[in-house]
């Protein structure tokens, strides 16, 4: 599993914080050593393994392109690629990779998303839509 985490300016701490609880609390169901996590503004940090929350550094606070994170997280050859966001971004147009399964959680009510994969908007409540 690829985590890309937004980094953007957008982004607020409270948001990042949110991401990294999830990606917490995913990994405690995943082998650790399966667990990447890179960082996404408008580039895209390499992949690092996820050990614990805080264990390892994000990079970004400029504008966003979910297109350059979603591609660097292709090049690790990922089964599942989790997008964590607060959706203020372009997303590419279609589907990158079929073989991989695309989850994006978005941490607002109003920012966008792609039109392929599951779809988690967490806002008060927790709506998932699957395309």
């Amino acid at each position: 599993v690829v985590f890309v985490i937004d980094t953007s300016g957008s982004m607020s701490d409270e948001n990042v914080g949110t991401a990294l609880d999830v990606v917490e609390q995913c990994s405690r169901h995943l082998e650790r050593d399966q667990c990447f996590v890179l960082s996404c503004d408008a580039a895209a940090s390499s992949a690092e393994k996820f050990r614990r929350k805080g264990g390892f550094a994000l990079y970004g606070g400029g504008g966003t392109d979910m297109n350059v994170g979603m591609a660097k997280a292709l090049e690790y050859k990922p089964d599942v690629v989790m997008t964590l966001t607060d959706g203020y971004t372009p997303w590419p147009e279609s589907n990158p990779d079929e073989q991989v399964q695309w989850v994006t959680l978005v941490i607002t009510k109003d920012g966008s998303v792609p039109t392929f994969g599951t779809v988690i908007r967490v806002t008060d409540t927790v709506d998932v839509e699957r395309r």
